[in-house]
C-alpha cells in the first residue's frame, strides 16, 4: 500500500480526495493464517477514479461542468460464455496463484493477484503501478462467496493526471468480458436514485447521476421488471441465518451480490458513511464469522487429511436465486423486496425507535467491519489459527 503524493492527488475535488486519503490511512488488514491454502481464495481489484461523466462509459465519453465530480469504480460484464455468473456485472479479479507472493516478506499478495487478473481481463497496462499511474490504496478483508471462495479486495486509484490515458488504454479479453464500464461509488449507500450535485458557483439544479439506467427486464430475466434503484432478497445462508442479495440497477447489467457487497463496504469506508439502508439480515452472520466458521473449516480438514485419506464429495449445488445460465447454481427463486431507506425493523420501524437505533447500529458495525478479525490472532511472533473461544461451531 502507498500514499498517493500530492502530484498524484491534484485535480481532485475536496470531497474525493479526503474519500482517497481516508481509504490510504487505513489500518493493515488482518492476514489469514499461514496454513490456509491458496486454493480456494480470490481477489478483485476497486479501481476507483474521479469522473464528471452520467453515461458511465470508459472511458469517459462526456464531462458535465456544472456538477461535481464523483468517484467511478471499474466494472465489467462477464462474457456470455462463461459456465459461472455469465452476463453479469463484475469486479476484475481471479483466483489466487501460488507465485502471487511478495518477494520480500514471502508471504502471500493478493494485491499481485488483483492487479495480475486486472490486466489479463480489462487491459490495463502491466507497468502502470510502478510509473505512479494506479496506486494501492488498500487491501479490505476477505468476503465469502457462495462457492466458498475467500475474495480478498483490493482497492486502488488512478490519479486525474492520467486517469484518461489510462481508462482509454483498457480493452476487455473476449475469453472472460464482454464490456468495460464505471459505476459512481456513492450511489451504493441509498436506496434512491442518485443525484448529480451541482458544481460550486453553477445554476444548474440537480438531475439523476446515470443519463439511462437499463430496463430492468433486460438485465435480469429471472424475476419481474422492478423499477425501484436498488432491490433485495433474503436467501438461506451460512450458520443458520440468510444472506441479504443486493441488486441495484445500472446503464448496464445489476450490480448485485458479492460484487454490491464489496462496493457498499468499500463506501462506506471512503466516505465514512454507513449505508442509508439495511445492509444485512436480521439473522444474518457478519462477513468476518463467515471467513471464520470456513477459515476453522479448511484447516480442521487440511489436518485430517494429514492422518488419513479424505473421501472425495461431490459438491452441493449452491443456490442460483434463478440466475440463467449458471451451470453451477439452481434455479430456485426468493421474493424480491423493493429496497428503500431507513428500512432496518421494516414497516414496524416507527413504532419502535429504540429497537431501530439498535439494528442500525448492528447494520453499520457489520458493514465497517470494524471489530478484531475473530480468525486472527496476533503477538510479537505474527499470526495464528483460532483458538477453541474464538472458533465458531460448525
Amino acid at each position: 500500500m502507498a500514499t498517493p503524493t500530492p502530484a498524484q492527488l491534484d485535480g481532485l475535488s475536496a470531497p474525493n480526495r479526503e474519500a482517497i486519503l481516508r481509504l490510504a490511512s487505513l489500518p493493515a488488514t488482518p492476514r489469514l493464517p499461514a496454513a490456509m491454502p491458496t486454493k480456494g481464495q480470490a481477489a478483485v481489484a476497486v479501481i476507483l477514479f474521479q469522473t464528471r461523466s452520467t453515461s458511465c462509459a470508459v472511458p469517459p465519453t462526456d464531462d458535465s461542468s456544472d456538477m461535481e465530480p464523483e468517484l467511478h469504480v471499474i466494472c465489467s460484464t462477464r462474457a456470455m460464455h462463461l459456465s459461472s455468473h455469465p452476463g453479469q456485472a463484475s469486479l476484475p479479479g481471479g483466483k489466487v496463484d501460488r507465485s502471487d507472493v511478495d518477494p520480500q516478506s514471502g508471504q502471500l499478495d493478493v494485491a499481485m493477484t488483483a492487479i495480475r487478473e486486472t490486466c489479463e481481463e480489462v487491459g490495463l497496462d502491466p507497468r502502470a503501478q510502478e510509473v505512479g499511474d494506479c496506486v494501492h490504496l488498500y487491501t479490505a478483508r476477505p468476503f465469502l462467496s457462495k462457492t466458498a471462495l475467500l475474495v480478498h479486495p483490493v482497492i486502488y486509484f488512478l490519479p486525474p493526471r492520467s486517469a484518461y490515458k489510462t481508462l482509454s488504454s483498457l480493452s476487455p479479453s473476449p475469453d472472460e468480458v464482454d464490456l468495460v464500464w464505471s459505476y459512481p461509488l456513492r450511489a451504493l449507500l441509498s436506496s434512491k436514485m442518485p443525484t448529480t450535485i451541482p458544481a460550486a458557483g453553477s445554476s444548474a439544479s440537480e438531475r439523476p447521476l446515470f443519463a439511462r439506467l437499463s430496463d430492468p427486464s433486460s438485465v435480469d430475466r429471472h424475476r419481474p421488471p422492478q423499477e425501484t434503484f436498488r432491490t433485495y432478497s433474503d436467501v438461506p445462508w451460512l450458520l443458520a441465518g440468510h444472506y441479504r442479495l443486493h441488486r441495484f440497477r445500472s446503464p448496464h447489467q445489476l450490480v448485485k451480490g458479492l460484487t454490491a457487497d464489496v462496493l457498499i463496504h468499500c463506501a462506506s469506508l471512503a466516505y465514512d458513511c454507513p449505508p442509508r439502508y439495511a445492509a444485512f439480515s436480521p439473522d444474518q452472520a457478519s462477513w468476518d464469522d463467515c471467513v471464520a466458521y470456513l477459515v476453522k473449516k479448511r484447516l480442521a480438514a487440511i489436518a485430517a487429511a494429514a492422518s488419513a485419506t479424505v473421501s472425495q464429495q461431490r459438491p452441493t449445488p449452491r443456490w442460483g436465486d434463478g440466475e440463467s445460465g449458471d451451470a453451477y447454481g439452481s434455479m430456485e427463486k426468493f421474493a424480491t423486496v423493493q429496497g428503500r431507506d431507513d428500512d432496518y425493523l421494516g414497516e414496524a420501524a416507527a413504532e419502535a425507535e429504540a429497537a431501530m437505533d439498535k439494528a442500525r447500529k448492528r447494520d453499520e458495525e457489520l458493514v465497517r467491519r470494524s471489530k478484531e478479525a475473530p480468525w486472527h490472532i496476533a503477538n510479537g511472533n505474527g499470526h495464528y489459527p483460532l483458538t477453541e473461544e474464538q472458533q465458531i461451531q460448525a
